[in-house]
């Protein structure tokens, strides 16, 4: 919410509380219609950022997956399905594009952690390409950058 937006809010609320000393309900009411309004305008322009678009597609052996924005527990559950198919493929050559990628939290390392795992085990490749200078922070910082291929 921009700063404006909450000093307007904070200065009707204000007003509100002086009406209602007021003689007159009518400047009470009449406020009371202008914050109820102003709520439900909050509420339907509300968007939460915790999107994930992903792209997957195969180019020869190669198996790109370009993930943009965040990849955290409220959509982890539809990266997992996502990634399902490719954790029974025999020699993946798998490329993560992760230029797009703002954040990632716990539960997305794990699913990475989980495709790495599968990876290995069918005796292929997986890369981290173009990750952002804060995502590998958190690679770093969890002790996850020592078990991917990042570029």
């Amino acid at each position: 919410m921009q700063a404006d937006h909450i000093f307007l809010n904070l200065s009707t609320l204000h007003l509100l509380l002086l009406a209602k000393h007021l003689p007159n309900n009518i400047f009470y009411n009449f406020f009371i219609v202008i914050i109820n309004t102003k709520i439900q305008n909050i509420e339907m322009n509300f968007k939460p950022e915790a999107t994930l678009k992903t792209n997957l597609c195969k180019i020869e052996e190669v198996i790109i997956l370009t993930v943009e924005g965040r990849l955290d527990t409220a959509n982890t559950n539809e990266f997992n399905a996502l990634i399902q198919p490719l954790l029974n493929v025999q020699n993946p050559n798998i490329i993560i594009n992760c230029e797009g990628l703002l954040y990632i939290s716990s539960s997305g390392l794990r699913s990475l952690i989980t495709l790495q795992k599968s990876v290995k085990q069918h005796n292929g490749q997986l890369v981290l390409e173009a990750m952002r200078a804060e995502i590998r922070k958190i690679f770093d910082m969890t002790g996850c950058s020592g078990l991917f291929i990042i570029r």
